[in-house]
């Protein structure tokens, strides 16, 4: 997230369409490892318990719409925006509602993913308070 652009003038955009992409392309490549580190985590907890599974499979709900607003964002926006690089003012203006329509699907998935996330910490969290698989503060 360091390395993630934020926001701009579609002219803004256009010039840094490389680092949209390459950040972005980073975030996606990354998403297995992290979804792995929550395999670990549930195992751990107890892949025979359903609270485990469950916060599983909401974690894994969350980064496919990680995902989906990963390749929405930085690389199909991009990628429509290099059609433009020579646009008169009025295309562009004609322009700026699909980037408002872009900008809030990328709500949506933010959305998605942070509602996903927290149910999977609260159901990993009554799990680990159940079985005390793991230290009970972690479940705090």
């Amino acid at each position: 997230m360091v390395l993630h652009p934020a926001g701009g003038s579609v002219e803004h955009l256009i010039n840094i369409t490389g680092v949209i992409v390459v950040t972005h392309s980073i975030a996606i490549l990354s998403l297995p490892f992290g979804w792995i580190g929550f395999l670990g985590l549930a195992r751990k907890i107890g892949a025979d318990r359903f609270g485990a599974m469950l916060g599983m499979g909401m974690i894994t709900l969350g980064l496919v719409a990680v995902l989906l607003a990963a390749a929405t964002n930085g690389l199909v926006l991009p990628i429509f925006l290099q059609h433009f690089k020579d646009a008169t003012p009025e295309t562009i203006t004609a322009i700026k509602p699909i980037m408002q329509y872009s900008s809030a699907v990328n709500h949506a998935f933010d959305y998605i993913y942070t509602g996903t996330f927290c149910l999977a910490i609260l159901c990993w969290s009554v799990t680990i308070l159940f079985t005390r698989s793991l230290p009970v503060w972690l479940a705090g």
